[in-house]
């Protein structure tokens, strides 16, 4: 599994899993101040699925070895996006996404981290989250991002 890695620091590791965009948005945490130069942050440039137990598995032993390398343990995991970790898979599908929350739950237990997920909601916004409802009964907190179109105030509500 390809990941970079930055040096050895005090705070504990963040985990990012992301495609195409991730390096835009590690580009924006940085110019915010949020992720500062020899943070502990690692990033994995290899497609990971959630529907795959031997995916899991590999994610988990290799947050595993950073965690020693850097001799600290993992704060935060976030995948983004979820329909990218589920490649090929039906979000509405009970048995992809109870596939995906397992594997969510194993790199959670496996880590000791909290596990962000990035989901975008669906054509109908007012409907909430896309894909199936197993997602939103397994998580923990549920937080909704939204900005309207030509508007630079984006408002943050927690939904669950």
């Amino acid at each position: 599994m390809h990941i970079a890695g930055a040096g050895r620091a005090r705070s504990k590791p963040r985990w990012f899993l992301g495609g195409g965009g991730a390096r835009n948005r590690v580009a924006a945490f940085r110019q915010a101040g949020v992720l500062t130069e020899g943070a502990p942050f690692y990033l994995v440039f290899s497609p990971v699925s959630l529907l795959d137990s031997d995916h899991t598995e590999m994610l988990t032993e290799t947050i595993a070895c950073a965690a020693s390398d850097s001799q600290c343990s993992v704060r935060l995991v976030v995948i983004d996006t979820l329909a990218r970790a589920m490649a090929g898979g039906n979000e509405n599908s009970s048995e992809d996404m109870g596939l995906a929350v397992k594997s969510i739950d194993a790199v959670k237990n496996a880590s000791g981290a909290h596990v962000g997920i990035v989901h975008h909601s669906g054509k109908n916004e007012a409907m909430g989250a896309r894909g199936h409802s197993s997602l939103r009964a397994a998580v923990d907190t549920e937080v909704e991002l939204f900005r309207p179109e030509n508007e630079n105030v984006t408002t943050v509500c927690v939904k669950k």
